[in-house]
């Protein structure tokens, strides 16, 4: 009995893998650029609320842009927000670390997700032991993200993409004993 597939032949569903993860690695390389870039405006955000600098707030098309001005000069920075709500009860510096370590994990795992796409780029082939490390190792940094931030939202993905990894190493170990046994 035949089930789905979606590719006719193997060749097919390796270059198919390759285009698609040579696209993945393009957008991931984009969003993780947006991260650090959002992430150094949080920061930027928390300085200047920190040392009482002033924030003006302009509206452009209907939506209110928070600048940051740097000195007397007219040079101002985009921000996010006109000020720091995060961690209202910890003070600005605990908003500060925890703004910090949750940019560090999201950094983290958005680097081990790229990862993943840039080693099937190569080889095209899941049962890859690159393949099911990247994986484990951006499931990893989503549980340590869950228990330390005690963010529990990143415990089912965490733990999906953890199963994964043992999924694929398993598809691995399975097909090199077909290999020994041919």
């Amino acid at each position: 009995m035949k089930g789905f597939s979606f590719f006719k032949t193997a060749e097919q569903g390796r270059e198919t893998i390759r285009k698609a993860s040579k696209a993945a690695c393009i957008v991931t390389t984009f969003f993780i650029v947006g991260l650090i870039v959002f992430f150094i405006m949080v920061l930027l955000r928390d300085i200047w609320a920190v040392l009482e600098l002033p924030i003006r707030t302009v509206e452009i098309l209907r939506f209110d842009v928070h600048l940051l001005q740097i000195g007397e000069s007219n040079v101002f920075i985009p921000t996010i927000t006109d000020r720091w709500t995060a961690g209202e009860h910890m003070g600005i510096v605990g908003t500060i670390i925890i703004n910090v370590l949750a940019s560090a994990f999201f950094t983290t795992i958005a680097f081990f997700v790229r990862s993943i796409f840039v080693h099937l780029k190569k080889d095209a082939n899941p049962f890859n032991p690159k393949v099911s490390l990247s994986i484990a190792s951006a499931a990893g940094a989503m549980l340590l993200h869950a228990l330390i931030v005690g963010n529990f939202l990143w415990l089912v993905p965490g733990a999906l993409m953890f199963i994964t990894a043992l999924l694929l190493d398993y598809g691995r170990i399975l097909q090199e004993e077909a290999d020994t046994t041919l």
